[in-house]
């Protein structure tokens, strides 16, 4: 019933949000254009900040999702930045 769809979503979405869970985070230093930080692609740095935030887990085997936040696409490897962030940082 179309009417209820909006009810239904909002259920999906309350249990979607029991089952999420933040387990570490990290970020990596703000750099300036042209700076010491140049040499590093966003995955490079993204991985160093993800290895951070797998070291504080009791275990990486928790972990079944990487969620990447990046503020501009500057070359073509980070179209999918959280995948290969991933991936690098094992």
């Amino acid at each position: 019933d179309p009417r209820h769809s909006g009810e239904r979503d909002a259920r999906k979405m309350s249990k979607l949000a029991k089952e999420v869970y933040i387990v570490a985070a990290k970020r990596t230093a703000f750099g300036s254009f042209g700076g010491s930080l140049k040499h590093l692609s966003a995955v490079e740095l993204g991985a160093v900040a993800a290895k951070g935030a797998v070291a504080e887990l009791p275990s990486a085997d928790i972990i079944d999702s990487v969620i990447v936040g990046n503020v501009s696409q500057s070359t073509t490897d980070v179209a999918y930045l959280a995948r290969h962030v991933g991936l690098k940082a094992g």
